[in-house]
């Protein structure tokens, strides 16, 4: 286990841009992308200064078998014109991954499925940010429910409630 948050100062006080969303995760139906991009569009409304940033993929270890869900999710970007507030960055780096989680924003891990620790939640949290996740053991360990941590999604497959906690942490300040 290499976590990225190793050798990093725990951020406490950093204010986090209202402007960026950030998702870390393989691009895969139980980690719910599209719910989330659902909700990301409904947040673009009221926040059109937001943007999103999906970093990693469909596969781990860098398999080039096409995926149905990750061409689900870009075919989604396409139609709702999102491609100027999304950003699909594939997988980075450990250095990268730890420079993109110390410019700060929102994290947001709407997962369908039981999330047993939640590593991306704790990275986000040891640079400073807050996150947005699904009510699943390893996120509700993580999180407990200190606001000044992020909020838990109850129901990750309603787009209206992941937006909902979004901006709960968008209008924190």
């Amino acid at each position: 286990l290499d976590p990225v948050y190793e050798n990093l100062p725990i951020h406490t006080d950093k204010k986090y841009p209202h402007g960026r969303l950030l998702f870390v995760g393989r691009i895969a139906r139980e980690k719910g992308v599209l719910e989330l991009l659902q909700a990301f569009s409904q947040l673009l409304e009221r926040y059109p200064q937001l943007r999103l940033e999906l970093i990693g993929d469909a596969h781990i270890g860098g398999s080039t078998q096409p995926s149905v869900y990750k061409a689900k999710v870009e075919e989604y970007i396409g139609e709702e014109r999102l491609a100027d507030y999304v950003s699909m960055r594939g997988w980075l780096s450990k250095e990268a991954l730890k420079a993109e989680y110390l410019k700060g924003g929102i994290a947001v891990f709407p997962s369908l499925w039981v999330e047993v620790f939640g590593m991306v939640a704790l990275e986000a949290m040891a640079c400073g940010i807050p996150v947005v996740a699904s009510d699943k053991p390893g996120f509700r360990y993580l999180l407990g429910d200190q606001e000044e941590r992020g909020f838990l999604i109850d129901d990750p497959y309603n787009p209206e409630q992941i937006a909902s906690k979004i901006k709960q942490v968008l209008n924190y300040n």
